[in-house]
């Protein structure tokens, strides 16, 4: 696949190659940079090491602070700011999955002035591409998104995913091809310019998914569902639409909560909370059957049609091998009351959803 720059809220640089030709450029005249990385991801996939290649040829000084993961708190963004501050770096380049990137943008509200790249190495988040963050203190359950500055830039080049196992890229895949799914799917006046962006995205997804399945290390499969994550930080495909969508958030919060991949978190729950959102509109939900799964079958009635669609994505969870069921990722009953319990009302609200629903659909993801 072809190298290529485009233009959105956040400048999207992408191609073998693509830190090495645009890292030093995106920075500005950046005279010392904080690397702020992962556990793993970012040395794994090669994507530290060209920062750092990259910076050094410049003659930029740079200092690191590495090890970030889910579940960090508002006190370790304060004292990465403190470090930042002491070591008199103007700028951060946030390397890795999710969390290095929420780390990184809340890290740029702390700290005003503070610019910030991105360099993802993960799927499914888009995290890269947009300026709200993940925030939730590990001493409690509720987690909430954060406005924040977005970066000047993000920078993806799909070499870095190339040491993802299938689990995780599967997981990863999936979490943005749902987020997809859920945000086409929620109410909205009529379908629009993003729903149409937003269908072929999905088709994208689902047919480089089945490629994989076939060739989990297929390159250009790979690159494309990368493309398509990043995809998901532009504010585009919510047009018109609630954000964020109350599957997506309630797998955002039971992630936190059990450790497990969010993609995993949000396979489990995803069917059950459109089955429960069917019949607040039939007509979207069985356009959504013809136009990305394929069910045209003429004989069915609008609310067939829909049913199959929601019953088609339960089935190629099942075919990718990802979780159906919450206590499958570590999810128990008192842990899942919680989430509920403290689950914001406007996100239920926009679907047509209550308390009551909501603990209803998460009692069946249990079972």
């Amino acid at each position: 696949m072809q190298s290529f720059s485009f233009g959105s809220s956040v400048p999207l640089h992408f191609g073998r190659g693509a830190v090495r030709e645009n890292l030093v450029r995106v920075l500005g005249g950046a005279r010392k940079v904080l690397l702020l990385s992962g556990k793993e991801s970012a040395a794994k996939s090669g994507a530290l090491e060209d920062v750092r290649e990259a910076l050094t040829c410049a003659g930029i000084a740079f200092a690191e602070r590495n090890g970030v993961v889910r579940g960090f708190s508002v006190s370790d963004v304060r004292d990465a700011a403190l470090f930042c501050t002491k070591v008199a770096c103007g700028t951060v380049i946030s390397i890795g999955g999710g969390a290095a990137q929420d780390f990184g943008k809340l890290l740029s509200r702390e700290l005003p002035g503070l610019c910030q790249a991105a360099v993802p190495t993960g799927l499914g988040t888009g995290a890269g591409l947009n300026g709200d963050a993940w925030l939730r203190d590990p001493e409690a359950v509720e987690g909430s998104f954060v406005p924040c500055p977005a970066p000047v830039a993000a920078i993806v080049d799909p070499a870095y995913l190339e040491t993802l196992g299938k689990e995780d890229f599967f997981s990863g895949a999936f979490f943005a091809f749902g987020r997809l799914a859920e945000n086409y799917l929620a109410p909205a006046p009529a379908l629009s310019a993003s729903d149409g962006m937003n269908e072929g995205l999905q088709k994208t997804v689902f047919d480089s998914l089945v490629r994989l399945e076939s060739d989990i290390w297929d390159r250009d499969a790979r690159s494309v569902l990368l493309i398509a994550s990043a995809a998901l930080g532009s504010k585009v495909l919510r047009a018109g639409k609630a954000a964020p969508s109350p599957a997506f958030l309630a797998s955002m919060r039971l992630s936190s909560v059990s450790g497990c991949r969010p993609g995993d978190a949000l396979s489990a729950v995803l069917p059950f909370f459109l089955r429960k959102q069917f019949g607040k509109d039939t007509r979207k939900f069985s356009h959504w059957a013809s136009r990305v799964w394929g069910i045209d079958d003429p004989d069915l009635s609008i609310e067939e049609r829909g049913r199959q669609g929601v019953e088609a994505l339960a089935a190629f969870i099942r075919e990718l091998g990802l979780p159906t069921r919450l206590t499958s990722i570590g999810c128990g009953e008192e842990m899942v009351k919680e989430v509920a319990n403290t689950f914001e009302m406007e996100a239920l609200e926009e679907v047509g959803l209550t308390r009551d629903d909501l603990r209803g659909i998460l009692a069946e993801a249990l079972e």
